[in-house]
C-alpha cells in the first residue's frame, strides 16, 4: 500500500488530468476541417531550433503502390474489397537542434538548404529518426510537434525527418504509409536534387507517438513482409531493397482501432481520451469533409472490414519480425491503450526483439506533450538514449526490460520499479486469440457514421 502522500500524487496528477479534460476537451469536438487548418500550419521555426523544408518527390511509376497493395492483401482475411492506394509527393522538415542562439532568437531568412546545412554543421551523431507525427490521423504536423523532434534531436546530438503525412478522412489508409515508405527510400536512396546524402539503414530509427506510433508499427509490419517476400522496388529508376531500419521507437502508439482491449474501462479516470471515439460522438460539429462522402464507421479505415487489418491494427498481426527484428521501445501512461501496447510489447519480444516497455503510472495519453513534470524529462531522456543506442551501441540493447513508474510525492516525482519479463506473459496475460476475439467483437457493433443523431425537440 503506497503511503499517504504517495496517494495524493496520484491524486493531484489525476486532478490535472481531468482539469485538462473539462478546459481543454472541447477541443476535439470542433470540426474536423478547422482542427486541421490549426494543426497544419507552418509556424517560423524560433530559438535553438533548426527546421527545413523539403519535399520528397514520388516515383513517376506505380512500382510502390504495387508492393504496397500486394502487401495489405497478403495480410487480409478478406476485408479489401474496394480498396484504393494513390501516390503523391512528400512534405518533410528536417528537424535539429540549432546551437549558439537564444530562445527567442528568430529563424534565418535563408535557402531551406542552407537551412539543413546549418543544421548538420550542428549534428554531432549519425542518429537520423523519421518521425511520424501523431493527431488521431486526421489533425497535426511538423510544427505541431517540432518541441518534440528538437528535443529528440539535441539529446541525440542527431536529426529528425518530420513527416507531413496525408490526413484522413480525405486521404485514409493506405496513403500515411505509403507516405512514410516514400520517406524511408529518399533516405536510403535519395531523389535527384534531394538535399541530404544517402543514410544507411543503421543510422535510422522510426519513432512517432498516438496515431503517429500507429503507423510506424505499421511500417514494421509491411517491412516484415518485404522481407519475407523478398521484396524489392523500382524507386527513381533503380530496383531497390527495404531493409529493416535500426530501431523502433514509439509513445503511446495505439495499436487497435476497435478499442477493445480491458484498459479502456480500467484505466478511464486516468486519461483524457473519452469512451467513444471524438469523430464519432454525438458532440462533434460536422463540416464539408466529416462525415465522408460516402459516409462510413472509422475515419482512418475506409471500411468497416478493414479496421482489423493489422496494418490498420497491429494488435491483429499474426506475426512480429523474428529474423534479426529490429530492437523496439515503447512507453504509455497509464491510459486507455496501455493494454494494446502491452500486447504488442510481449508478441514483438516473443518473437525474438529486444523490447523496452515503459509505463508511467496516474498519466493519460500523450502526457509528456502537455505536462512540464519529472516524468515528461525521464521519458525524453529514455526515448532519445534508446534511439541513440540503436544507432551507436545496438550490442547493448541485448535485452528485454519492463518498467514501470509510480508517482510519489516529493522529488524526484517517481519511482522506478523494473520489472523480470520472464517469457513474456509479464507483460500481459491477453492472448492471441482472445484479443482478435475482442476485436471483432467491437467490430461487429460499428455501424457507419452519418452525423450527430438529432435531439427531439419533445
Amino acid at each position: 500500500m503506497a503511503p499517504d502522500e504517495d496517494k495524493d500524487a496520484v491524486k493531484k496528477l489525476m486532478s490535472w488530468t481531468q482539469k485538462f479534460r473539462k478546459d481543454k476537451g472541447y477541443l476535439f469536438y470542433t470540426p474536423i476541417s478547422l482542427q486541421q487548418a490549426i494543426t497544419t500550419a507552418d509556424q517560423p521555426a524560433t530559438g535553438p531550433v533548426w527546421a527545413s523544408r523539403t519535399i520528397l518527390p514520388a516515383p513517376k511509376d506505380d512500382c510502390i503502390i504495387t508492393a504496397i497493395t500486394e502487401a495489405i492483401y497478403d495480410l487480409d482475411d478478406g476485408s479489401c474489397a474496394d480498396l484504393v492506394a494513390t501516390l503523391a509527393d512528400v512534405q518533410v522538415q528536417w528537424s535539429g537542434f540549432r546551437s549558439g542562439v537564444g530562445r527567442h532568437e528568430k529563424e534565418p531568412t535563408i535557402s531551406e538548404e542552407d537551412k539543413y546545412k546549418g543544421l548538420m554543421k550542428d549534428t554531432r551523431s549519425k542518429t537520423t529518426i523519421i518521425y511520424a507525427h501523431g493527431g488521431l490521423n486526421y489533425s497535426g504536423g511538423p510544427a505541431s510537434v517540432r518541441a518534440v523532434t528538437s528535443t529528440l534531436a539535441k539529446l541525440t546530438k542527431g536529426r529528425c525527418l518530420v513527416l507531413e503525412q496525408r490526413l484522413a478522412p480525405q486521404d485514409p489508409f493506405p496513403a500515411p504509409l505509403i507516405d512514410l515508405l516514400v520517406a524511408y527510400l529518399s533516405l536510403l536512396y535519395p531523389p535527384e536534387d534531394a538535399f541530404h546524402e544517402a543514410t544507411t539503414p543503421e543510422n535510422i530509427v522510426i519513432a512517432g507517438e498516438s496515431s503517429g506510433g500507429n503507423l510506424c508499427l505499421s511500417f514494421l509490419l509491411l517491412l516484415q513482409h518485404f522481407q519475407q517476400r523478398k521484396t524489392r522496388i523500382n524507386f527513381h529508376g533503380n530496383c531497390v531493397s527495404i531493409p529493416y531500419p535500426a530501431g523502433f521507437a514509439t509513445f503511446c502508439a495505439q495499436g487497435d482501432a476497435t478499442m477493445s482491449f480491458p484498459s479502456y474501462a480500467r484505466n478511464k479516470n486516468y486519461d483524457i481520451i473519452d469512451d467513444v471515439h471524438p469523430t464519432l460522438s454525438d458532440i462533434i460539429t460536422p463540416d464539408s469533409i466529416w462525415p465522408s462522402t460516402p459516409p462510413r464507421s472509422h475515419i482512418y479505415s475506409p471500411t468497416t472490414n478493414l479496421i482489423t487489418h493489422p496494418l490498420v491494427s497491429p494488435v491483429s498481426s499474426k506475426s512480429w519480425p523474428s529474423i534479426k527484428p529490429p530492437p523496439m521501445f515503447f512507453a504509455y501512461g497509464q491510459e486507455r491503450m496501455l493494454d494494446e501496447g502491452r500486447f504488442m510489447a510481449k508478441q514483438a519480444f516473443k518473437a525474438g526483439a529486444s523490447v523496452q516497455l515503459h509505463q508511467y503510472n496516474a498519466l493519460p495519453h500523450i502526457f509528456a506533450f502537455i505536462a512540464q513534470i519529472p516524468q515528461t524529462a525521464h521519458l525524453f531522456t529514455q526515448w532519445a538514449q534508446f534511439c541513440r543506442m540503436c544507432v551507436e551501441e545496438p550490442q547493448k540493447i541485448d535485452s528485454s526490460r519492463y518498467y514501470i513508474h509510480e508517482p510519489v510525492a516529493g522529488p524526484p516525482g517517481f519511482k522506478t520499479i523494473p520489472r523480470d519479463v520472464g517469457d513474456g506473459k509479464e507483460f500481459t496475460d491477453l492472448e492471441y486469440e482472445e484479443v482478435l476475439k475482442l476485436m471483432d467483437g467491437n467490430k461487429k457493433k460499428m455501424k457507419v457514421w452519418n452525423g450527430p443523431k438529432t435531439k427531439s425537440s419533445l
